[in-house]
């Protein structure tokens, strides 16, 4: 009796002393991610301001994207955005100065490789705006990209 009253008072306590450990991050395909890659996702969360539209299905050599500032200022409030998630989720979109045209949103997910390597898949097209009238379908798609982020830029290179 006494050595099932030890195992239990022994089990209470390593269980109320135990520290549930942070969820392990996970890459798109549910491997739990090195430290070398956590470290390279979270250089490219944030909003960006692209150069070109990404996804726009072009084959750009290199694309450039810049912090995007967030304050009511007009030339930082409209134009093209990309916003890269933590939860390995993505969205490329215009906003445009008025609803007379047709804007573009892009949202997929993405995933890094062990080579610097960032795969955009687009998967959901959406189109803003009074002039979207008869804008074909767009099928998914995905793009890969060389990156790298200097000096709190982040490019893109195929």
């Amino acid at each position: 009796m006494k050595k099932y009253t030890f195992l239990v008072f022994l089990f209470i306590c390593v269980t109320a002393f135990a520290q549930k450990d942070k969820e392990p991050l996970r890459s798109r395909s549910g491997k739990i991610l090195d430290q070398k890659n956590k470290k390279r996702q979270e250089m490219i969360v944030g909003k960006w301001r692209p150069d070109f539209f990404l996804g726009a299905n072009e084959n750009y050599e290199k694309l450039t994207l810049k912090p995007a500032v967030n304050n009511d200022e007009p030339e930082n409030k409209y134009g093209q955005f990309v916003e890269i998630n933590k939860d390995f989720t993505f969205r490329s979109y215009s906003q445009g100065w008025c609803g007379n045209g047709c804007d573009l949103e892009i949202r997929g997910k993405y995933s890094l490789d062990t080579d610097n390597h960032i795969i955009f898949y687009y998967n959901q097209f959406i189109y803003n705006g009074l002039g979207c009238k008869g804008q074909k379908k767009l099928k998914p798609f995905s793009q890969t990209y060389c990156f790298e982020v200097k000096d709190g830029v982040l490019i893109l290179k195929q």
